[in-house]
């Protein structure tokens, strides 16, 4: 297969939706700002994200905001019910948190947190975090791109599914 053939994020993500891209990327904001920085390498996943989902300018605006200052995401996770959007929600969740490679205690424990709040622990949930954090070290040692390692990362969180 070339490289041409290989899917886009986009391609992956689109189909899930503007609301539940809406739902990844405010939860994944709220997790960036968990040690009370967004750090480069996070927004950079952020954005990432944002473009590759369907969003109209009026939920692009919103989440735009919302990376810049998150509201907190109990409620919000509550609404995570699908297994794919939990898994993708976990493995993102890591990826964010370990991509600036100074993954923080309160990263730590807001990805813990994440976890127990849509109900996704044990050893599932650790093959997920162990495939996500490869991933974003990858991306930080600059062996891979950050796109390919989000695709490499959703495909492998739904072949794993």
């Amino acid at each position: 297969m070339s490289d041409t053939a290989l899917p886009t994020l986009s391609d992956l993500v689109a189909p899930r939706g503007a609301a539940a891209g809406e739902r990844l990327v405010r939860a994944l904001a709220w997790l960036a700002w968990a040690d009370g920085e967004l750090h480069p390498g996070e927004a950079e996943v952020l954005e990432r994200l944002v473009e590759a989902f369907p969003f109209d300018d009026e939920q692009r605006a919103r989440v735009g905001a919302e990376i810049q200052r998150p509201a907190p995401v109990g409620a919000l996770l509550s609404e995570i019910t699908e297994p794919a959007e939990k898994r993708l929600l976990l493995a993102l969740c890591q990826f964010v948190s370990a991509r600036d490679e100074r993954q923080t205690h309160e990263e730590v424990v807001a990805v813990a947190q994440v976890a127990g709040a849509i109900g996704f622990v044990g050893k599932e949930a650790q093959a997920v975090i162990k495939i996500a954090d490869g991933l974003a070290r990858a991306v930080s040692a600059g062996t891979t791109s950050l796109e390919r390692a989000l695709v490499d990362l959703v495909t492998e969180i739904a072949d794993d599914a």
